[in-house]
């Protein structure tokens, strides 16, 4: 551990509206880390650095960990207790509480029954969604004017950006093949995945883009900014409640995502540009904490210089890093995941057969 920072990967799980949970969760630790900083060098105050270098997300949790980006390099003040007869006072001073528990106004309910978002006579979600567009547009920007350097505890090195990411249902999803050969052909086997991946990272003045999947995002310059919004609302778009979201993306950033190495292998995007229509992400993968996992595994085999190029390798060295975290001398970076709906142990299974029965256990399987 001599020199070394330990990491914290934060993998934060798809919620819905207990987002705010999240985001409490969020404003809570960064303000611990604040503290902590502050004080550094007195006495009886830890001596060890820590950093976040990775956020990875679903739903209302990848919302949360590209919202958690735009405090980065501002200041952002906690928010205490409410006196009594002010519980329902704004927090402009807190993002974080200001874009989860304000939202747009003290009456969501009647926002999200108006009609202004039918289109052509088409229903587009249960809920209006037009709301969720407003909270992006405020939320998802940096105050230039109020502009820190990046805080210790989000650097792992001078060099290396915060990295973030968020889960996406691909509705259209992307077609890739496995070659057969038998009888003197060769034949396509065609298949499709949905699952789909946005990925970011947080730039300053102090680092370069490592390129990739990894968008540079850049809240000062204002680059990046509107496919962060738009895929902050694709990774949120609870199916039919929200509408769906489109989100446009330069290719070379989609065919690089590092857990579709094998499928853009031999069959490449077309173009330059690809538009998805996605809903939420954690559809697809709510708990993303195995993406988190693998992102950090990257970092620490990226440092010391330990082979990662190709699936084998990762695969390798992925296990080798595990065992090295399972011992407590060599024990240096966690994954912490924040969950409101935990997951609990399963019941007894009935064995019922009949339709009834086997339907919504037909639809859980699917689910999970």
């Amino acid at each position: 551990m001599a020199n070394k920072k330990f990491q914290i990967g934060l993998c934060m799980a798809g919620a819905v509206s207990a987002g705010a949970y999240t985001a409490g969760v969020m404003d809570y630790l960064v303000e611990a880390l604040n503290e902590w900083e502050s004080r550094r060098g007195m006495d009886d105050v830890p001596s060890h650095e820590v950093c976040i270098p990775i956020m990875g997300g679903a739903s209302a949790g990848g919302m949360t960990a590209l919202l958690t980006a735009t405090i980065i390099n501002n200041p952002i003040k906690p928010v205490d207790l409410p006196k009594p007869g002010h519980l329902m006072d704004e927090h402009l001073e807190n993002k974080l509480y200001n874009g989860w528990v304000d939202l747009t106004g003290p009456d969501m309910f009647s926002k999200m029954l108006e009609t202004d978002d039918f289109e052509n006579g088409k229903v587009i979600s249960l809920l209006n969604s037009k709301f969720i567009d407003e909270v992006a547009d405020r939320m998802l920007q940096s105050n230039v004017s109020e502009w820190r350097e990046t805080p210790a505890y989000f650097k792992s090195n001078k060099e290396t950006p915060v990295k973030i990411f968020t889960t996406l249902t691909n509705l259209e999803g992307f077609a890739y093949y496995a070659g057969m050969k038998g009888a003197g052909r060769k034949d396509k086997y065609y298949m499709d995945v949905h699952n789909d991946y946005a990925c970011f990272e947080v730039m300053d003045d102090q680092v370069k883009s490592s390129g990739k999947a990894w968008i540079p995002l850049d809240f000062r310059g204002g680059k990046y900014l509107k496919t962060a919004k738009d895929a902050a609302m694709a990774t949120g778009a609870f199916p039919i409640g929200l509408a769906p979201r489109m989100l446009t993306r330069e290719v070379k950033f989609v065919q690089n995502i590092p857990w579709f190495q094998n499928i853009f292998a031999n069959t490449p995007l077309a173009n330059n540009v690809i538009t998805t229509l996605n809903v939420d992400g954690g559809v697809i993968n709510n708990e993303p904490f195995e993406k988190v996992r693998y992102l950090l595994n990257e970092a620490i085999a990226t440092r010391d210089k330990l082979p990662f190029d190709n699936p084998q390798e990762s695969n390798e060295t992925c296990a080798a890093l595990e065992n090295l975290n399972c011992s407590p001398n060599t024990f240096e970076n966690t994954v912490l995941m924040i969950d409101p709906f935990p997951s609990a142990k399963k019941k007894e299974f009935k064995f019922d057969k009949d339709v009834f029965s086997a339907v919504p256990k037909t639809l859980s399987a699917m689910l999970s």
